[in-house]
């Protein structure tokens, strides 16, 4: 069913039309905002792999050169592979809306936004988020939470909402911040140096704008979504391995030394697939010892504020970085935090200062 909804946004009119265009698509919402136009499309594959426990879902947004009135050019007059930008905002759309599925759903899942119209002077990025929302939410897909995001930039003393690319590097913080109706789910923060003040302060502004724009998004929801069947016998493999070995897997969650967590969490594993020779059943056994673990886990954080390696819940693992670890490359470093670490490495070709955050 096609409708309409429209809220101001920073200033401008943000308005959302479903199934205005690619009508054939599960959902699909047509969001203008100035002069940004982005189609994004929800759809779902009917059937549902047999013995598949986990969601594939694809998220992937497109911006054409078209889009901001060029053409490709060169050797190849086609679009390319997609852009850093790009996959960037294929995953700030994926992670918000991934965990706001139905708790069971695993059906193929495709989410794709294609900006049709680029208005460099306003935010772009928030509305693929929003757009999201709307074409599932306005599809039968089991997606009933609405989400919304906005983007805060601060520079002397003033706040704005979804700041342009053309002027996005004159601000001194730009935080986009994405969330429900009544909480703040996903951020991402950048800028120069500011108050922790000024960053609270965003979130509260930010908090504001994106419930009101989720109460609009209420009324985009389809009343005709795909029921999913809650998996009783998963539930029911997962409440007994609880009863009978709960407090041997607390403990072991509760190991200090990793490689005897491993230790006893395998053991326990293998105790309880003794006798069971079908790959089905195994397979099914383990997917319910993983959920079991990680419920053990979030009741006993929750409950007892207790981590698994013994910090507070403001309390940061040691963090140490070295510098100039390669002796050829333009810059090198080696971040490690607590038992992990990450390697970053810079390339030679490119000039010193252009990294920002670089060694």
């Amino acid at each position: 069913m096609q409708k309409t909804v429209e809220i101001e946004v920073g200033g401008f009119p943000l308005r959302i039309e479903t199934h205005r265009w690619a009508k054939q698509s599960n959902g699909s919402a047509l969001l203008s905002y100035k002069d940004n136009r982005l189609l994004v499309t929800a759809n779902m594959k009917e059937e549902c792999k047999e013995g598949q426990d986990f969601l594939p879902l694809m998220v992937d947004f497109r911006e054409n050169t078209y889009a901001a009135g060029k053409i490709p050019g060169g050797f190849f007059k086609r679009e390319g592979k997609p852009s850093e930008k790009e996959v960037l905002l294929s995953r700030l759309i994926d992670r918000p809306i991934r965990p706001l599925f139905a708790e069971g759903f695993s059906n193929e899942t495709q989410v794709i936004a294609t900006l049709l119209s680029a208005d460099f002077s306003i935010d772009y990025d928030s509305i693929g988020i929003i757009g999201a929302s709307a074409a599932l939410l306005s599809s039968t897909l089991p997606f009933h939470t609405p989400i919304a995001a906005v983007k805060i930039g601060w520079k002397d003393g003033q706040f704005a909402i979804n700041p342009g690319l053309d002027s996005v590097k004159d601000y001194d913080m730009i935080l986009l911040a994405v969330g429900t109706e009544t909480e703040i789910v996903m951020m991402e923060a950048g800028g120069k140096e500011f108050p922790e003040a000024i960053i609270i302060e965003g979130l509260a502004r930010a908090k504001a704008e994106i419930a009101r724009i989720c109460g609009v998004l209420k009324g985009l929801i389809n009343p005709d979504k795909v029921a999913v069947v809650p998996d009783t016998l998963l539930r029911g493999q997962i409440d007994d391995i609880k009863t009978r070995m709960g407090d041997r897997i607390k403990e072991a969650i509760y190991t200090p030394d990793r490689d005897a967590k491993d230790a006893l969490l395998k053991q326990i594993q293998t105790e309880l697939k003794e006798g069971i020779e079908d790959e089905a059943v195994l397979a099914r056994l383990k997917n319910a010892f993983h959920h079991a673990e990680s419920e053990i886990f979030r009741t006993t954080l929750i409950a007892e504020k207790r981590r698994n390696d013994g910090r507070a819940f403001d309390e940061i693992r040691p963090i140490t970085i070295e510098l100039g670890v390669l002796p050829r490359t333009h810059g090198s470093a080696v971040f490690t935090r607590g038992d992990g670490s990450r390697w970053e490495y810079r390339q030679a070709l490119v000039p010193s200062g252009e990294w920002g955050d670089g060694a």
